[in-house]
């Protein structure tokens, strides 16, 4: 897993059903050369479990230079945006997934999120970190219903972070998968941290 610095926007590659993660788990190093960080992901529903891999693109500047998915199995690719960083004004109009990195009392967490989703139509899923070391997810479904979600902790001693949890929630929803059934996303143990 690498532990460089988290950008501010992101293309997120999200490949359910991986056995480890690799710096290609998803789009083609070789057309960006701007992987900036990767990481093994635990997933719990109601029903099943297994890992997902998620890696990170630096959005860059120029159009058309969007990651494309490569290798085997369904990908999911989707660009998130943190709302609250400065010159991101124009990405956050586009965003798949906002993301928020100032943790809120929980109640402040949920109306944040809430708001994320209500006032950007195209995104689909917002997360807010809150101060009790969870994340808060807003999520638009149907006629433009707020969905807020709380992953369940599950014991886990390494909880993932919301941009983490946001890009996998994305692609559950996007495979057609109800919000309702998941109930954790967590960093596998052997990685660490994010």
């Amino acid at each position: 897993m690498s532990r460089r610095t988290v950008p501010d926007a992101a293309w997120c590659a999200v490949r359910f059903g991986v056995r480890h993660t690799s710096t290609d788990a998803c789009s083609d190093r070789r057309r960006t050369g701007l992987v900036t960080v990767s990481a093994s992901i635990s997933w719990r529903s109601a029903t099943a479990h297994g890992l997902v891999a998620v890696r990170l693109d630096a959005a860059p500047e120029a159009a058309g230079s969007r990651p494309y998915p490569s290798g085997h199995g369904p990908c999911d690719l989707h660009l998130w945006v943190n709302p609250d960083a400065p010159g991101e004004a124009d990405r956050v109009e586009h965003a798949d997934v906002l993301v928020s990195r100032t943790p809120l009392p929980p109640r402040a967490a949920r109306h944040r999120a809430n708001e994320l989703i209500a006032r950007h139509p195209g995104c689909l899923v917002a997360a807010v970190p809150d101060s009790e070391n969870g994340c808060v997810l807003g999520t638009r479904r149907g006629g433009g219903v707020v969905i807020p979600a709380w992953p369940e902790a599950d014991g886990a001693r390494c909880p993932a972070p919301p941009y983490a949890v946001a890009s996998v929630v994305h692609a559950w929803l996007v495979a057609g998968e109800p919000l309702e059934s998941l109930r954790s996303v967590r960093l596998r143990e052997r990685d660490g941290r994010f």
